[in-house]
């Protein structure tokens, strides 16, 4: 091989070795978990969002980085990696993560405090608390003035999708009761006893491991039974008017139960 040949032979691995070195330092990433300490389950399609922030200045916060993490049944804590460009780090400016949990739009967790990193020493790894979110003010909630509580009351059935409850001398009332304590949910289908747990956060309830004891009843009364329990299953938030507890997906009212006098 000629010395001109060699030469080029030696430039090309430089640059090829330079670019891998490159490659290899394009993206850095914090690290770390989320996690709050109210004693509360994560609804499965809760998502986590992690931001690094630019908080050097006076201005807003400028987002340098985010990861959203669907935490699809996932308890806290729960782990994330945030990759970003070094080449957008100033070593001169302050920078920080900040968390939080959200469920169908709605703010569920939050992080009151930034937590610094990756420049002035701070770490690139952190453990993130978040709080809960504020409650929305009195005028926004869904609960008007006079009505009876979510939980603690017995809610007794109106309608399925507009379908009034089965009647007879035989036939139970359809019923459920959310216990505050536990978050637990009992209650009757009209035949059998229901039982489950649910979580409540702001505006949105789902309720899960929806059960009930195996007796036989006549076929209107067990399919009314499986469309109540298809109902809470598929239930996304709640509405209360009077004395009318609406239970909804979205905007669509699955049910409809009454509070009436209570035992």
């Amino acid at each position: 091989m000629s010395r001109t040949m060699s030469m080029l032979a030696v430039a090309f691995v430089l640059v090829i070795s330079g670019e891998r070195g490159q490659a290899q330092t394009k993206e850095a990433a914090v690290t770390g978990t989320v996690a709050y300490l109210q004693r509360s389950a994560l609804p499965p399609d809760a998502i986590l969002t992690v931001q690094l922030q630019d908080v050097s200045q006076d201005a807003p916060a400028e987002i340098v980085a985010e990861v959203k993490i669907p935490t699809a049944g996932k308890q806290v804590p729960i782990p994330f990696r945030l990759a970003y460009d070094p080449g957008n780090i100033n070593p001169a400016h302050s920078y920080a993560v900040r968390a939080n949990i959200t469920e169908s739009g709605s703010m569920m967790f939050t992080s009151n405090t930034s937590y610094p990193v990756i420049t002035r020493g701070a770490p690139t790894e952190v453990s993130i608390i978040v709080q809960p979110a504020s409650p929305p003010a009195p005028s926004e909630g869904r609960l008007d003035k006079g009505s009876p509580k979510l939980e603690g009351t017995r809610w007794k059935l109106i309608d399925i999708a507009g379908t009034p409850p089965v009647t007879g001398a035989a036939v139970e009332e359809v019923n459920v009761t959310l216990n505050g304590e536990g978050k637990r949910l009992t209650g009757s289908g009209g035949c059998n006893r229901l039982m489950g747990d649910y979580t409540l956060h702001r505006n949105s309830l789902r309720f899960r491991h929806i059960g009930s004891t195996m007796m036989a009843c006549p076929d209107p009364v067990m399919k009314q039974e499986q469309a109540f329990m298809a109902a809470l299953k598929d239930t996304t938030t709640y509405r209360i008017t009077g004395q009318t507890l609406e239970l909804l997906k979205e905007q669509q009212v699955l049910a409809r139960l009454d509070a009436g006098p209570q035992p």
